[in-house]
């Protein structure tokens, strides 16, 4: 269903917001009532996790532990309530550190390492890029609505969305749906080197 301004109703607008964006990089997820405004959606997609401290220059941080259990990724696949993929093709230097999955199986963390590029800031293990895979039975695809600094991607024929790190702090960005998932990516990349990222990911070995 759909509001009188063209967005989702409220009820679709909370099934966005469930296991999404807020949900993934483990801070409260935010439900908000009412139909889905342009001006709401755009505070929505432009809300910074990665924020600062009042009156400091450091950011914000989160517990690891609030993605859920680390363990492997063959020990996650197994716990994940859909199938997980994991990237073929990663930047240069590179490196996997851990695997997180949530309690009911729902979303799992695949957290990376890689001196060359800036770290996320979000979490204090200084990963510098994260990959959140989270199951979606009612939204199979972007809003209609975006921000103009998003832009709209296609992985592997999958619609999505994405736009590059913003000078207050945020990394770059990637969203797709597939097979009753929305995978996002997060890093200080540029959004064709998520979208080579994105599409490299295949399945669980």
């Amino acid at each position: 269903m759909t509001s009188k301004d063209g967005g989702p109703s409220s009820s679709r607008r909370r099934e966005l917001l469930k296991g999404g964006f807020l949900a993934a990089i483990g801070l409260a997820v935010v439900g908000i009532s009412g139909p889905i405004t342009a001006k709401t959606a755009q505070k929505l997609l432009q809300r910074n996790p990665f924020r600062q401290v009042s009156g400091s220059s450091k950011q914000t941080q989160v517990s690891l532990s609030s993605l859920g259990n680390q363990m492997s990724v063959s020990e996650a696949g197994l716990k994940a309530s859909f199938p997980i993929s994991v990237p073929r093709s990663l930047p240069a230097g590179t490196t996997f550190t851990q695997a997180r999955i949530a309690p009911d199986g729902n979303m799992l963390s695949l957290l990376y390492s890689n001196s060359a590029i800036e770290p996320l800031g979000l979490y204090n293990d200084g990963s510098a890029m994260a990959i959140f895979q989270i199951k979606e039975d009612v939204i199979n695809g972007p809003p209609s609505f975006l921000p103009a600094s998003f832009e709209r991607v296609s992985v592997n024929g999958n619609a999505g969305f994405g736009r590059g790190p913003s000078s207050d702090g945020r990394p770059g960005e990637l969203q797709w749906w597939s097979d009753g998932r929305r995978i996002s990516i997060f890093a200080n990349l540029a959004v064709p080197d998520l979208v080579a990222i994105g599409s490299s990911m295949g399945d669980l070995q």
